[in-house]
């Protein structure tokens, strides 16, 4: 680490000697955050990774990393003292490494989420903070809360989508049951075949209603993520695998975004 340091501090200030600086040059030096769970288990000195004689002890400039931050092991007053998204990736780490676990702040505003829940998902693994990003409702602000934003992810907008789902579904069932039900009970005579064409019908009618609404459902926000991702300038596998979509479903999507006159990401 010491040697990569002092290889880029060479380079910038030899850079500034090339572009004609004889005085006057302006600083450089090296900001570490560490994420780790753990202590920093490397030299923080360039004589803790070289081999110096004895007799050359105290020949050698020593070179010495000084603006290391363990963010993990940051006094709990100083993680709270940030103000910006910044705090959830230190709070983050910081319960990782003292209980195991983490616990997010309800209440505490989200600047910057699809950011945010990339870097959470990098640090815990669990890719449902990315798959989060095209369910969440942002204030005019661009702005929501941690609470809004994780409630999406434990639930999985399973109960939005079934009630979204069911209450289609039953009314197209109803409908189509009721028609279906009272044309075949008119075949078979109408006091027998109304009876058992509606019970028929309406059973037959919510089930495939209920599956059709609820697939339309699911489908339409599959899209609409998928074209959240492109606006954030995912690649195209990453949107097919956050939002579950098809190559050629994806391609469709680029399409219609170029025929309502919006450019879309092209990124591999």
């Amino acid at each position: 680490m010491d040697q990569k340091f002092l290889i880029k501090h060479t380079l910038a200030y030899r850079k500034q000697v090339l572009d004609g600086k004889s005085s006057d040059f302006y600083p450089v030096f090296t900001l570490v955050l560490s994420f780790s769970l753990k202590p920093w288990p490397y030299p923080r000195d360039l004589e803790g990774v070289l081999r110096i004689p004895e007799e050359y002890q105290g020949c050698v400039s020593n070179y010495t990393v000084k603006n290391l931050f363990e963010v993990a092991f940051l006094p709990r007053e100083v993680i709270d003292a940030f103000t910006s998204d910044f705090y959830f990736v230190a709070d983050c780490v910081w319960q990782l490494r003292a209980k195991g676990t983490y616990t997010y702040p309800p209440d505490r505003e989200v600047r910057h989420l699809f950011a945010l829940m990339r870097v959470l998902a990098a640090l815990t693994g669990d890719q449902r903070f990315v798959k989060v990003m095209g369910k969440v409702s942002l204030d005019e602000g661009g702005k929501t809360t941690m609470a809004k934003a994780l409630d999406t992810i434990w639930n999985g907008g399973k109960a939005e989508g079934l009630a979204e789902g069911k209450a289609e579904g039953l009314a197209e069932g109803k409908a189509k049951g009721h028609a279906e039900g009272k044309a075949e009970g008119l075949a078979e005579g109408k006091a027998k075949g109304l009876a058992e064409g509606k019970a028929e019908g309406l059973a037959e009618g919510k089930a495939k209603g209920l599956a059709e609404g609820l697939a339309e459902g699911k489908a339409k926000q599959k899209d609409a993520f998928a074209r959240k991702l492109l606006d954030a300038h995912f690649s195209d596998a990453d949107i097919i695998s956050y939002a579950e979509i098809s190559a050629q479903r994806l391609q469709e999507l680029k399409e219609q975004m170029v025929s309502e006159g919006k450019e879309p990401y092209n990124g591999q």
